[in-house]
């Protein structure tokens, strides 16, 4: 099939089928818990990129994608109602999002997190969020230069993706939400509680 550059994201449908809901870039793509994907020649992905994104429902049947047996004939586009097509546009939009998160933060960053952890806990400092502050003036207190710039970097790295955490489960939440629409009245209902979220938080 040539070059495997892609990998596509499923969703089971029923017993037999899956669905496309996204792709991804192969030395991009953020495995996460529970997802399914599998690599995908580049030919059907520029084939099949824009009617996934446009909300089409393409399917597969299952036994053919876990095989790796199949041709761009194997792709089905199935009838699917306006309502349908905005939700899984919507969350086809939101899972691009995670990604994003994901790649947000750099192997090295993580790496370093758990060097620097590694250095705190070495010297008997075991933080928390209870206990941060305490310890960030204790450790002013003693002057050494390398513990301080070494919880300096933690509380920053932290911080960080703290906050990356907290937009992943928002994303999930309203992952969830959307997908327990069953009418474009629920689901427009769905996003405008989202967007007035977003305006309290901006």
């Amino acid at each position: 099939m040539g070059s495997n550059n892609f990998v596509v994201e499923v969703v089971t449908e029923g017993r037999g089928h899956y669905i496309l809901v996204n792709f991804y870039l192969k030395d991009q793509v953020y495995v996460l818990p529970g997802k399914k994907y599998f690599d995908f020649p580049d030919e059907y992905f520029f084939k099949l990129r824009n009617d996934v994104v446009m909300g089409k429902k393409i399917t597969i049947k299952k036994a053919l994608l876990d095989n790796g047996d199949y041709s761009i004939d194997d792709f089905v586009e199935r009838e699917v109602s306006d309502f349908e097509k905005e939700k899984y546009a919507l969350m086809c939009s939101e899972r691009s999002k995670i990604s994003g998160l994901a790649m947000a933060t750099s192997f090295f960053e993580i790496y370093e997190f758990i060097a620097v952890t590694g250095m705190l806990a070495s010297q008997g400092l075991f933080l928390t969020d209870e206990n941060r502050e305490e310890t960030y003036l204790n450790i002013i207190n003693t002057g050494n230069e390398e513990l301080i710039n070494a919880l300096e970097r933690y509380l920053e790295i932290k911080d960080s993706m703290d906050t990356l955490v907290a937009q992943y489960r928002q994303i999930c939440d309203y992952l969830h939400r959307i997908r327990l629409t069953d009418s474009i009245d629920e689901l427009n209902a769905v996003t405008k509680t989202r967007r007035n979220n977003e305006s309290l938080l901006s």
